[in-house]
């Protein structure tokens, strides 16, 4: 009986110094007592019973039982109050994919909501883009989504801390939530990402084999980012391994939020006075601001600089002279991320890196 089991109840801590919202903790503690101690059928304790057990509002209460119903571990009667389910029923199928964006638009996060559009459309999932604002509460984000989490999954494309606290927030209310190339020092949850270190070592090893030695990361993005870190390091160490290499690191101190295409050509002059055979940006739009700066001081690429990106945007391709540069492989990224969704896996999966060969590589000159 529920009445019997009141001391569980009423060893529940709920404290806003926590930072979730009252419900979703009562929500979590509620689900661990019916896991642990109800039976199916059981009779739960009244809305009325907790609320007065715990010292919290009715409301709290009745959003977390709310929660709870939507889930599947209680069923409610008017009449005849609220009881336990245990019955066993195979997963549940989701039908909807939750995107979460930053209000930002990049050419990355283009090329990415069309990849998933076109894997949710092939599984016959529909996909449903809520937006982020700066500023935003949290909390005012995940209430954009409607639906329960036995049909809808979350995939996230956002800023390193907001994703670390929708996945929170989500999986507090039981939804499968996955990050697409998050920043691993916030978030802590399953992701997919393009392994940057390999994707260094490929873009080196490109540069290397063309007969270059010198050669200058240019970091464009933030230094703090968790895949920055990553691709410094492994260009050290790659570098490192080559006979003659004179590698360069030039921080542009782009700070998060900033533009890293304005952050590198301000940084360009600095980078120039280290006399690089090629410069390899750590995104792509720190190689377009180091083709702008080379245009405007009449430098020829490739004759004189080779310049390597990283992302492969679309229209590097039509730039003057065409980009070369590391490739995300989008279509990957995309069929990994709703596969943790539908399969509920906690995996972080990392997907290989290709390069895209154009016009602003080139062996360097003889005289450099």
């Amino acid at each position: 009986m529920a009445a019997d089991k009141l001391d569980l109840l009423r060893r529940v801590i709920i404290d806003e110094r926590r930072g979730a919202p009252l419900h979703l903790q009562l929500r979590r503690a509620l689900k661990a007592i019916i896991d642990d101690h109800f039976e199916d059928g059981e009779l739960f304790w009244p809305e009325v019973v907790i609320a007065e057990s715990l010292g919290i509002s009715r409301g709290t209460v009745r959003q977390a039982l709310g929660d709870l119903a939507r889930d599947g571990l209680l069923r409610r009667h008017h009449a005849k109050g609220t009881f336990v389910i245990k019955e066993v029923a195979g997963p549940a199928e989701l039908q909807t994919v939750g995107l979460f964006i930053a209000d930002h638009t990049s050419d990355f996060l283009s090329t990415m909501l069309q990849r998933i559009s076109e894997v949710c459309r092939a599984q016959n999932l529909r996909m449903q883009i809520y937006h982020t604002h700066g500023g935003d509460q949290t909390a005012t984000a995940y209430r954009q989504v409607e639906r329960g989490p036995e049909s809808e999954g979350i995939l996230l494309m956002v800023e390193p801390l907001t994703a670390a606290e929708l996945y929170s927030a989500f999986t507090d209310r039981g939804y499968r939530t996955v990050c697409i190339q998050p920043d691993a020092s916030a978030y802590h949850g399953p992701f997919v990402e393009t392994n940057a270190t390999e994707a260094v070592i490929l873009g080196v090893d490109y540069l290397v084999g063309l007969g270059h030695r010198k050669i200058a990361l240019m970091v464009n993005e933030p230094d703090l980012a968790t895949s920055v870190i990553e691709k410094v390091d492994a260009f050290r160490q790659r570098m490192a391994e080559v006979e003659g290499a004179e590698p360069i690191v030039v921080s542009c101190g782009t700070q998060f939020g900033q533009s890293s295409y304005d952050a590198a050509y301000a940084a360009m002059e600095s980078v120039w006075d280290t006399a690089p055979t090629a410069i390899f940006a750590v995104s792509d739009p720190g190689a377009w601001a180091a083709l702008k700066w080379f245009a405007e001081h009449r430098i020829d690429i490739p004759a004189q600089v080779s310049v390597l990106g990283f992302e492969d945007a679309t229209h590097n391709r039509y730039m003057f002279p065409s980009l070369s540069s590391i490739a995300h492989p989008t279509l990957q990224l995309a069929e990994e991320a709703v596969k943790l969704l539908l399969e509920n896996r906690q995996d972080h999966v990392r997907v290989h890196p290709a390069i895209v060969v154009r016009d602003s590589t080139g062996p360097p000159r003889s005289d450099k």
